[in-house]
């Protein structure tokens, strides 16, 4: 498995441009840090995670109380897998670190709000019709008798995070330097990209 991820990255690798792509990580992971520091930042993914996740609630409206409220932070976590999932399908290996970044963006954003769960001090924003506004993490905890484990269940979430940021990092400068390191006269048929 290995030996295949490094053949596909080294074929995948050959005859693209590394200083562009390195550009971007490092703008990106300049992004994802300032998230660590400060999980409350804004960053240019937070209205992006939070349409999303305010989709989700629309979506499963009809779906009964609990779906409706879990739906929101499945949405929020599910899209940056499946744009990685699709690219996968187009074979864009460096895109996989966006998508890597993101998610873990999302999940740290959702640790935030797990962490709240008891106190429910953050400001919310609700769509729709509802007429109160109801804390998921507060309510979704709470249904399984987890509520008082919020910071503990919230700490996971952000190691998680750490991890899935590590590792995204990880493989894009890894995926930089063999752009940058391979053999120039060994390039392929197709024009570079």
């Amino acid at each position: 498995m290995i030996t295949r991820i490094k053949l596909s990255a080294h074929a995948w690798c050959r005859g693209r441009s590394w200083f562009p792509r390195a550009i971007f990580l490092l703008l990106l992971l300049n992004t994802a840090l300032n998230s660590v520091v400060d999980p409350k930042s804004w960053t240019f993914f937070g209205p992006i995670d939070l349409g999303i996740h305010e989709t989700g609630h629309l979506v499963c409206t009809f779906f009964g109380r609990f779906i409706c409220i879990a739906a929101g932070t499945v949405f929020q976590l599910a899209a940056p897998v499946a744009v990685g999932i699709g690219f996968l399908m187009i074979e864009d290996l460096f895109a996989l670190s966006f998508s890597g970044v993101w998610l873990s963006i999302s999940i740290l954003n959702v640790a935030v709000y797990v962490a709240d769960a008891r106190a429910r001090a953050l400001p919310l924003v609700s769509v729709g019709w509802h007429r109160t506004i109801i804390h998921d993490w507060n309510y979704l905890l709470n249904s399984f008798g987890l509520l008082p484990y919020d910071k503990d269940i919230a700490h996971i979430l952000t190691w998680l995070s750490y991890f899935i940021l590590v590792c995204s990092a990880i493989w894009g400068a890894w995926l930089c330097l063999l752009m940058a390191t391979l053999p120039k006269d060994q390039l392929p048929d197709y024009p570079a990209t």
